[in-house]
């Protein structure tokens, strides 16, 4: 699903983002104490741009919320068993091909 990739994408570039920050804080580390003698110590700073942010709140709120809807799926749980369940074919065809062109691009 696309936002599995999204997810994905957001996670390794997280992954990166700490190995650099790791790395860079050693760095820093080995350069302040070489540096201590000498009363000046480098700081660096991070900001985050408004985008970034964003995207970290949308990460935030799809981690949270639920993969199903429990309420949807006890509905249709009741009509299965009672036998009403009707499925609409072409409903779910017309679905089906929207998300490709979604993911995939319109290829007519």
């Amino acid at each position: 699903m696309a936002i599995n990739n999204i997810n994905s994408a957001l996670n390794g570039l997280s992954n990166k983002t700490s190995s650099a920050k790791t790395s860079k804080q050693d760095a820093t580390s080995e350069s302040s104490s070489s540096s201590v003698g000498k009363g000046t110590v480098a700081q660096d700073t991070v900001k985050l741009t408004d985008q970034a942010m964003s995207l970290s709140r949308l990460q935030q709120k799809i981690s949270d919320a639920p993969v199903t809807d429990d309420n949807k799926v006890a509905t249709i749980k009741a009509a299965i068993e009672r036998g009403d369940y009707k499925i609409n074919a072409d409903r779910v065809a017309n679905k089906m091909l929207a998300q490709e062109s979604a993911l995939f691009g319109d290829n007519e």
